[in-house]
């Protein structure tokens, strides 16, 4: 009996601590909030409406709707009343404009034709591996599509996963420091009232899995750091510790070697200088418009032999990635991947920039690709194998791998 008395102590203690943290939180949002929409109001505004002052917003007049079906004719005309708001707050007629409505030839305009976007990026993304959880379906709307290679490939679907907002996560966060700190509880018994929605370890990794910048005192260096204190660098040295990443050359699906599009890679040492067009961002003008094989890359100013033009970025990815996501490139007849390093390749189906609209071709190539080192990360640089003129699409060898049979 005493143990069932203080097992509903302790759940109660928790919803207190819980719906008090919630409570402060809300209050504070809400006055955050209303600060923020006030802000956006003009300040004269702000203060007749502080004083409750209602302002004498003009009468709308009622639209003289005629009974008769003549007065409904294509010559029908719109009156338009725009109401402003002077430096003092009172709300002022501006102007009255007759609309007449203009009849428009749909059939003029042509749908554009379909094309693969992606989300626009600046500079590579890390990735690595994909997660395990699938967020949707792809290519839903295809039926030709056989998703049941995803269904193998993917352990669960997003939709099972329980999302937590970062506000949620610092709550729930302080709410165990106090119930530790203050009530002298262990994660054990936390977690066996089964008020928290997650259990206490999976909340603090969480928080932990964000990194911020500290200064390290007497380096004059920032390093990232984990809220623990560890250090980033010595905690993924720890979690990768006896995990081997093969290789590209060593994945023996014919799929993936397929889709591995070349890179031309030079020794470092004899490209130092070319690295700093990369490192500052020091690219040519380039248009994406419609080109023989679809949309293509266009150069936008002329450009010397040898010298860059632009940088190849994507989202970094294993040799393992490369080969779950040759599905989905095989189904679109179209591939995105570039060969970085012997760990990691460039993906730009999902996020990339203009470079990803070069097209193909081994004769009237007049680009090619190098991998550089530039502060220490492997980067794709662009250059012009020839003096390009302005107007002339960006043409460049995807290499034997990419379609080892065509020569185009």
């Amino acid at each position: 009996m005493d143990d069932d008395t203080s097992h509903s102590d302790t759940v109660d203690e928790v919803k207190r601590v819980y719906e008090s943290l919630w409570n402060k939180y809300s209050s504070w949002s809400k006055l955050y909030n209303q600060s923020k929409l006030s802000g956006l109001s003009r300040a004269q505004a702000r203060r007749k409406l502080s004083l409750q002052k209602k302002p004498n917003l003009p009468q709308a007049q009622s639209p003289d709707i005629s009974s008769s079906s003549s007065s409904r004719s294509s010559t029908t005309t719109h009156t338009c009343t725009i109401i402003d708001f002077d430096d003092d707050g009172e709300p002022q007629e501006h102007t009255i404009t007759q609309i007449q409505p203009t009849p428009v030839d749909t059939d003029m305009f042509s749908p554009y034709p379909p094309y693969h976007s992606c989300t626009p990026a600046s500079h590579n993304i890390m990735v690595g591996d994909d997660s395990h959880y699938m967020e949707f379906i792809p290519f839903s709307d295809d039926p030709t599509y056989d998703y049941s290679v995803d269904l193998e490939l993917y352990h669960y679907t997003s939709w099972q996963k329980s999302y937590i907002d970062p506000e949620e996560q610092h709550i729930l966060l302080e709410t165990i420091k106090r119930l530790v700190s203050e009530n002298g509880m262990s994660y054990q018994t936390i977690d066996a009232t089964n008020v928290l929605p997650i259990p206490c370890h999976d909340i603090v990794n969480l928080i932990r899995k964000r990194t911020r910048r500290t200064v390290i005192p007497g380096a004059g260096v920032t390093k990232s750091v984990y809220e623990d204190g560890k250090a980033a660098a010595a905690h993924a040295q720890k979690k990768h510790a006896g995990r081997r990443s093969a290789p590209a050359s060593e994945l023996t699906s014919s799929v993936t070697r397929k889709y591995a599009i070349h890179v031309d890679q030079e020794e470092h040492g004899n490209g130092l200088c070319r690295n700093v067009g990369i490192q500052k961002g020091v690219f040519k003008a380039t248009e994406v418009r419609e080109s023989e094989w679809g949309l293509g890359l266009f150069l936008s100013e002329p450009a010397e032999e040898k010298e860059l033009i632009s940088e190849y970025v994507g989202e970094m990815i294993r040799p393992l990635t490369v080969e779950s996501r040759n599905f989905h490139a095989e189904h679109r007849n179209r591939s995105y991947v570039f060969d970085l390093n012997p760990t990691y390749s460039l993906d730009g189906a999902y996020a990339g920039n203009q470079t990803r609209y070069m097209n193909h071709s081994v004769k009237a190539a007049n680009c090619h690709t190098r991998v550089m080192m530039v502060n220490g990360e492997h980067r794709i640089g662009v250059y012009a194998a020839r003096r390009i003129e302005e107007g002339e699409e960006l043409l460049i060898d995807y290499g034997i791998h990419f379609w080892p049979s065509e020569s185009i």
